[in-house]
């Protein structure tokens, strides 16, 4: 983003039988709120086109890709709108369908991600509020479109590493891996990877496995915020910062 006054994050990835690479992210307006754009790419990983698919006049972020069957569908964080909604994504017309349905009511939930794991549909996500970065919840379905039950742990982890999804959840030789943040010092600082060791709709159990960092010698690389992969592209994001006083008055004459 050449730009200095707007950033993207929240890459979530989708790899078509074409060859296409499909890149969700939010992008955000430093003085305003997220919405929801795709870039598309070609398998020679060339950028084709770039779009704004979604602008709800509330905030949006972390747009979770989900495949049933042969639909797409995109779950994007909406805790503004004090629920979780999916809304079927057309890679022809790189479009979304504007009436999505509701998977959970009344709950403001941040980073909402999906996985099926022995017949049955689990969300993570935090909460809206104080303990946004620090309290995971869990919630499970027979279907992904719900309804959900909360799991009896809730909340199952109370941490400020590894509590807040940070992508999807990645299948390797048998066993899962749950990126999520590490807020310890810093909002976004690095992502923190645990291999969960037990999911039942009574138990819930993940070990620390790696952390992945920034490579904070390279120039104004300060932190990773989400990782997301997709039939072996991986797409993350990376924090760096620009001098930029302008922006700082325009954002206190904002406020004053």
């Amino acid at each position: 983003i050449d730009n200095p006054t707007e950033f993207v994050a929240d890459p979530c990835v989708l790899t078509l039988p074409n060859g296409e690479i499909h890149v969700f992210a939010e992008k955000l307006q430093q003085s305003s709120y997220g919405e929801l754009i795709v870039l598309k790419y070609n398998s020679k990983l060339e950028l084709l086109e770039e779009k704004m698919i979604l602008n709800t006049g509330l905030h949006l972020s972390y747009p979770f890709v989900l495949q049933s069957d042969d639909q797409y569908y995109i779950i994007p964080e909406s805790g503004s709108a004090n629920g979780v909604f999916a809304y079927r994504y057309d890679p022809l017309t790189m479009e979304l369908d504007k009436n999505p349905f509701e998977l959970i009511k009344d709950e403001a939930l941040l980073d909402s991600t999906l996985i099926n794991h022995n017949n049955t549909w689990w969300l993570f996500a935090t909460k809206k509020g104080d303990a946004s970065n620090k309290d995971l919840f869990l919630y499970y379905a027979n279907d992904w479109r719900g309804p959900f039950t909360p799991h009896p742990q809730n909340p199952i982890k109370s941490d400020l590493d590894g509590s807040r999804p940070g992508g999807n959840i990645i299948h390797q030789n048998g066993k899962l891996y749950r990126p999520a943040q590490n807020c310890k010092t810093s909002y976004g600082k690095s992502i923190t990877l645990f291999e969960i060791t037990e999911l039942s709709k009574t138990q819930y159990k993940e070990t620390s496995f790696t952390t992945i960092e920034a490579d904070i010698h390279k120039k104004n690389k300060y932190g990773l915020h989400t990782i997301n992969t997709s039939n072996g592209v991986i797409v993350v994001d990376c924090l760096k910062k620009t001098f930029n006083p302008w922006l700082q008055v325009k954002l206190f004459l904002n406020h004053i």
